[in-house]
């Protein structure tokens, strides 16, 4: 990962923060042991967690997942510390996908803007319920493609709309669908999961919406999507579409300018679910 896009995925942590009122999580996990932060990236949710004030939380004891990216059998399970993180927070490097071999169960699995991140959702899930205590929680963080727009104010030929599209096609392609976090609550359930809750929250895509407390998330959105759209296209798109790089480049550019238009009221909705293993 570059220092342009870790700074983005820092700033994007903070707008989810501000979207959910600086709520870490909302499943109701006070007294958990063992959280696992699946897909955590840089690590900012887990970090912060780690150093809540509140004294049940900063005694538990963590594992954490830095990314479901594909592994080699050289850098699976691979433990990582330095003197700067929490003494209760651990990172491990591993792959997600593969059938996860802890040796112990966790209260709470929480994963955070992972669309795109797994072939089989159902699986991980099934994966997180059996790696949970019971009475232990699932939470999913997530938006949902495709943008959406609701006064026709997106045509369908604009940048916008076309690169949204392209994404969802290429990320069939792929195996890695975008449009799973709306579905998040009826998997849940088919894994096992009760009292699943969805809470729905909408991601302008800049400063459109008259709402004051909407437009300063749109326009910190706008930021993030201007900063991080060419690095969500390039490798969907040439990899799975058979653009050029230089394709991608020019064509970034006017997805930025889109998004960047508030006369186009487009909007990515963004879901938090939970459910609670029995």
């Amino acid at each position: 990962m570059d220092e342009p896009e870790l700074e983005r995925q820092e700033f994007q942590y903070h707008l989810c923060l501000q979207t959910f009122d600086n709520k870490l999580n909302f499943a109701p996990v006070e007294d958990a042991h063992r959280v696992l932060d699946a897909g955590c990236g840089p690590g900012f949710w887990a970090i912060d967690f780690g150093e809540s004030p509140c004294p049940r939380v900063r005694s538990k004891a963590w594992a954490v997942l830095l990314t479901p990216s594909r592994l080699d059998d050289n850098t699976k399970r691979r433990n990582i510390h330095t003197p700067s993180m929490p003494p209760n927070v651990i990172f491990e490097i591993d792959d997600l996908e593969e059938p996860w071999t802890f040796s112990f169960k966790f209260d709470y699995v929480h994963a955070s803007m992972m669309t795109g991140a797994f072939r089989d959702w159902p699986r991980f899930m099934g994966q997180a319920y059996d790696f949970l205590n019971p009475g232990g929680y699932l939470e999913l963080q997530d938006i949902d493609f495709p943008v959406r727009c609701d006064d026709g104010s997106l045509p369908a030929d604009c940048a916008l709309r076309r690169w949204s599209d392209l994404l969802m096609e290429a990320g069939r392609r792929s195996g890695f669908a975008l449009d799973t976090c709306g579905q998040a609550a009826d998997m849940m359930r088919q894994a096992g999961f009760v009292d699943v809750v969805q809470l729905p929250y909408t991601w302008p895509m800049n400063r459109w919406p008259r709402d004051q407390r909407l437009k300063q998330i749109g326009r910190w959105n706008e930021e993030n999507f201007v900063e991080g759209c060419e690095a969500m296209s390039m490798a969907l798109l040439t990899r799975h579409l058979g653009w050029t790089r230089e394709e991608v480049v020019d064509f970034s550019a006017r997805v930025r300018a889109d998004i960047a238009d508030s006369r186009k009221h487009a909007y990515f909705p963004l879901y938090v679910t939970y459910g609670r293993k029995p």
